[in-house]
Parts: structure tokens; sequence; C-alpha cells
């Protein structure tokens, strides 16, 4: 630790959404790199390649906060529901050493729900009229609300401050974050504090390549970036600002967003890491001893990983990049190529793609990133296996893991899911045999689920018919002492790209959508089936592993969650309120 701890008391990280970590001054939707970046690089270290673990807002945000790569935080980014009791984050540990913690984000997402426990919001009285709480707003409000909560005195002792402004298609951010930092330094609370600024991802460039044709050559929604693996989309722009930082020193060594909190927590002379009191499961590398010139070696050698989907979606591809090089992996997109490899120093714009290249030398370098690839696939489905099988423990009684010895995992869902359930069912229940029973159509789409080495029986059908069922399987299907059931809307993940775009002025705009019970009505013949099946007990389970005994109690408690969220949007549209309300009540 170079810094005496006395030396440094705030952290101040503010976020410019979507934008590239070189400048595109001919870009018409100013996603190029705003010249403020620079501005504050003469008086900090900045780093030129910052890869992001995440090519969307939600994944990447949680990831920096986490020090845990994206992939490894959910199943899926409906569920998406941080248990802290697992997850610690820096607004988390902040908190527990005593500091301020206060969060102005634009997006409704970050004031909401679990996002409360690591990025507590400001209180919304703060924001000017007419800004909703559960509204996506503009930029405009974000300065105001910094001066109201400066003059209440909300800053006045060690705070951790997190802003984060939308930099797409705003011309004047640059202008609005420059006038943010100089009412904090008129104010004093810039001299000793850690200042972070950068991106959460960049943006593909339209004046590289044409990112649109190559997503609708593979029959992908043609707007999507976050599709897109390019360095562009992946690199970020980063600066950091402590006392005692070397002034305009240029890091071209490559890191990972996820170093940042171990980097403010060292810092800070707050432990973390193995055998500490926070951050045992980081997979982040404090920054201080690259900055410092120790050890660079260990630095120029690692790896990070990039994903565009958490492990039960579709549309997931991966990138593992290092300090030269770029290895691409497409887990389930439509592509005449599955892998690509890029040597970055020789082809920076990753035109020549080399995983087919007959030179050993490149072949050797190849093999290396796809053990990585490996390495942290299998460190990601453990890492969710040991998370879920402790909570599943947690909910249920120590005699039903003596008793259960035959389980029966039926319905519908990703995959991906169904490994991870069958792994975290057999280590919690000892001796336990578990069997499948899927769709025919299902089976279809994921052939490799012969391999498994499961019981699994087919619905020969195609979909589920509880008519059939009753007919053909009913009489001759053994008993079971448990079925669980994934009630995880896994059909609707198929259409999640067709209605997103990257158009209009506000790129983070996603409404909220309507409340309804269509879930249950889309699991209507699983539902018929489940009452049908013979078994002791019957769960139904979300991708987050919560253990439901009646479907309608899982669908009911989700959406209910979703109209406290929506009290804002009620108060001021009663007629809101009501419709949901019938939906809830008819099931539509």
């Amino acid at each position: 630790m170079s810094q005496s701890e006395n030396s440094i008391e705030n952290v101040i990280w503010i976020i410019l959404d979507g934008v590239r970590n070189y400048p595109t001054p001919n870009d018409p939707e100013k996603m190029g790199k705003p010249a403020i970046f620079d501005e504050l690089a003469q008086q900090g270290v900045e780093f030129t390649q910052a890869v992001a673990s995440a090519t969307s807002t939600l994944m990447a945000i949680t990831s920096m906060m986490t020090s845990i790569p994206s992939y490894y935080l959910s199943r899926n980014l409906e569920d998406l529901s941080l248990d802290k009791s697992h997850f610690e984050s820096l607004g988390s540990i902040l908190e527990t050493e005593g500091y301020m913690v206060r969060s102005i984000p634009v997006s409704y997402e970050m004031r909401r729900d679990y996002w409360k426990t690591f990025l507590q919001p400001v209180p919304h009285r703060y924001a000017p009229k007419g800004f909703r709480r559960m509204e996506h707003w503009n930029n405009e409000p974000i300065n105001p609300i910094l001066d109201r909560i400066l003059e209440e005195g909300e800053l006045d002792h060690k705070f951790f401050l997190y802003v984060h402004y939308n930099a797409r298609r705003d011309s004047d951010v640059a202008l609005r974050c420059s006038r943010l930092l100089d009412v904090l330094r008129d104010r004093g609370k810039l001299d000793r504090s850690i200042l972070i600024i950068c991106s959460d991802h960049g943006m593909p460039d339209p004046e590289r390549r044409n990112f649109h044709k190559w997503l609708q050559e593979r029959d992908l929604y043609f707007n999507r970036h976050d599709l897109i693996m390019t360095d562009d989309n992946i690199l970020v722009p980063l600066v950091i600002q402590y006392p005692g930082v070397p002034q305009g020193k240029k890091i071209e060594t490559a890191i990972g967003m996820i170093d940042i909190v171990p980097t403010v927590l060292d810092l800070l002379g707050i432990e973390c890491g193995a055998n500490s009191q926070y951050g045992n499961v980081f997979r982040g590398k404090s920054l201080v001893p690259l900055v410092n010139n120790d050890k660079k070696e260990v630095y120029e050698q690692r790896m990070f990983r990039t994903d565009t989907r958490y492990l039960a979606q579709k549309d997931r591809m991966i990138s593992i990049r290092g300090n030269k090089d770029k290895y691409v992996f497409f887990k389930d997109i439509p592509s005449d190529e599955k892998e690509q490899f890029y040597d970055l120093e020789k082809d920076p714009f990753e035109t020549t793609n080399l995983i087919d290249d007959k030179d050993s030398g490149i072949q050797s370098r190849i093999k290396k990133y796809q053990e990585a690839y490996q390495d942290s696939e299998d460190d990601a489905v453990q890492f969710q296996v040991h998370f879920l099988t402790q909570k599943l423990q947690r909910q249920i009684d120590r005699d039903d893991r003596e008793q259960f010895k035959k389980i029966l995992v039926f319905g519908t869902c990703n995959v991906n899911f169904f490994e991870t359930l069958h792994q975290v069912l057999t280590s919690v229940f000892p001796e336990v045999r578990v069997d499948m029973f899927l769709e025919r159509e299902f089976f279809g789409q994921e052939k490799g689920l012969t391999q498994m080495g499961y019981r699994n029986y087919i619905f020969a059908h195609g979909k589920f018919s509880a008519k059939q069922f009753r007919k053909d399987y009913k009489s001759v299907f053994e008993s079971y002492d448990l079925t669980v059931v994934p009630l995880t809307d896994y059909r609707s993940d198929f259409k999640q790209a067709e209605s997103k775009s990257t158009d209009g002025p506000m790129a983070l705009i996603q409404p909220p959508k309507a409340i309804s019970l269509k879930l249950l009505s889309q699991y209507q013949e699983v539902c018929k089936i489940t009452s049908q099946l013979k078994a002791k007990k019957k769960w139904f389970v979300d991708y987050n592993l919560n253990v439901y005994k009646h479907p309608r109690a899982a669908v009911l408690q989700r959406y209910l969650k979703k109209m406290v969220a929506k009290t804002d949007i009620y108060r001021h549209k009663p007629s809101e309120l009501i419709y949901d309300a019938i939906r809830i009540i008819t099931g539509k």
C-alpha cells in the first residue's frame, strides 16, 4: 500500500455511458471519447486498454461494482438479482466502513430493486420537479441533484458518490461533467478523493466496419450494439486520479474493469481478497502495483473475458482479450466462423481471422486463449453452482436432503440451466438420481443434451400436452420423491432481441413492461402435467433457485415486486395500476 490511509477520504466514480476509448469526431451520434478524458488524464493515469466485462450497461456496471466477470453473476437478465449475503460490491463494503454512499443515475433500473443494495440512489426529494423516480431521465437533473445534496450536507463526511450520465447523442455531456467536477472542486471534495471516470462499454464504429450487415447476415436484429465483440465496443476510456498519482501517465497494458474495485480499496487501505474481510470472491486485481511499475510482467500475462449474455440466455458471444491478442467464441450465434483470433498489434482493426492459420506459433497462442476460455467457463459454472447450492440448502429442511433419492426435473428451460440445476441437486442431495422430462421441440434445439448422461424422457408429441400425457405417459410413469419445475420464462428469451435498438434520443430507455400473469398461461400445460406426476413433493424454481410450492405464487411474487417498483408511475398515472391489477387477476 503506497498511500497513507489518511491521505484519501472519498471516492467519486463517474460513468459516461456508451462511448468509445478513442475520439470519433465525424460520428453524428457523438459516441467517441469526449475530450474531458484527455483533460483529466493530464493530472491522473490513463489506461488505454481497459476491457469491459459485458457489452450492455446493466451487465457491465454490475460486474464493475462487484469485481466479478458479468457471466458469473446471473443466469438470465430478467432474473438478475444479487444476493447481498454472497456478493459484495464497492458500495456495500464502503457502507460497512462508514461511508455515505450515494448514486445519481439516469437509468431507472439503477434506482430500483437490488441496485439499492450496492448503489444507494439519492433520495427522490432531491430530483427536480417533473423527473419521476421510475422513469429514465436525460442528463438534465444530474448536476442540480448534486448541488442539492451538497447543500444538505450529505457529502460532508467521507463518501462514495456514483454519477451516471448518458453520453450517447449528448454533445454537452463533457461540459456537464466538467461543471460537476468544478462544483466538487470548489467545495473542496476533490483534493482528498479518488476520482474515476470511465464508460461502461464502447460502441461499434461504423467508420471501421458495417456491423449492421454483419448482424443481418446472421439473422440477428440489425441494430444491436451488444452483439459486437470488436475492440471499439469492448474497450472503454478510463482515467483514475488520486493524491500522489503519477500525473500524465499512460498505461498500455490490458486491464479489466473488474480491477477498479480492488484498486480503490487498496488506495483506501481496506484489505480485500483471499482470507480478508472483504472480496473473497473477487476476480479483479489492484492496479496500484502496475501504476507504480511493480511486477509489470505479471499484469502483461493476464486475460479478460467479455460476454454478450448470461449463462442461460441465447445470443452468447465470448471474447478473451489479452495484451496483444484476442480470441472470440460464438457460443450459439449462427456463423460460419465459430471462432476468431486476432493479432491486435499487427491487425488493430480486426480484419484478418487467424484461427486457421498454419503457423505453429500462432496456433500455440490460439491454444493458450482457448484454454483460458475453457478455464473461465468452468470457473463461472462452478462459481454459480456453489452459490446456488448454498442458497438451496438454506431453503429446505434437513429431512428433505436425506429422503430425496429420485428427482425429476420437468419442463422447458435453457439447457445450461438444466446442467447447472443438475449439479446443484446432486450437491445438495446425497446419492440422488436426477431424471429429465423434456419437450421434443426443446430437445431438437439442444442436440447436445443426449451427451449429458442423464436418464431423459422426451415428449414424443412436440410441445407438452396434458391430454396426451394422460393418455400415453401417466400410467407407466414412475413415482419420484421430488419434481422440480423451472418456471423461467424461457421462450421469451428467444424474442428478447426483436424490439430493442439503439435508435432514438435515449438509447437507455426501456419502458417498464406491463405487468401480467402471462407467464402462467405460457406454462399452462406444464402445470397441468405437473399435477398428474407422481411425486411426494413438487417445487417450482426460477433462475435464482428461489423455491415455490405453487406456480402462481412464484409469478405473483415476481410481479408484486414489479408493482412496488412502479409506485411512482402509479401516482402519476393511476390507470396503469388498474390495468396491471386486472392483468394479474385475470391472468392475461
